[in-house]
C-alpha cells in the first residue's frame, strides 16, 4: 500500500513553501535545514537575489551527493 501524501509548510529564509510529500515531516524540515543552512553559508548577509542564492546552494548540494555517492560523473 502506498504511503499517503501529505500537505505540510516549510520555511526556508523567510519564505514558506506549502509541500505535498509522502515523506515524514521531521525528515522533509531536516531537508529543508540542510538546504537553509548551505544558502546562509553561501550568502551570510542576505545581499544575494533569492534565486540565485537557492539556485547556488542546490548545485552545491546536488555535486556534493553526486560526487560522494556516485549519481553521476561531472564532465571533465
Amino acid at each position: 500500500m502506498a504511503t499517503p501524501v501529505k500537505e505540510t509548510t516549510l520555511r526556508i529564509r523567510g519564505t514558506e513553501f506549502q509541500i505535498r510529500t509522502d515523506l515524514e515531516e521531521d525528515d522533509l524540515k531536516r531537508m529543508a535545514k540542510v538546504v537553509e543552512d548551505k544558502m546562509r553559508e553561501l550568502d551570510p548577509g542576505g545581499h544575494l537575489p533569492p534565486a540565485k542564492v537557492s539556485m547556488l546552494a542546490s548545485l552545491t548540494l546536488a555535486g556534493f551527493h553526486s560526487l560522494n555517492f556516485g549519481m553521476f560523473e561531472l564532465a571533465k
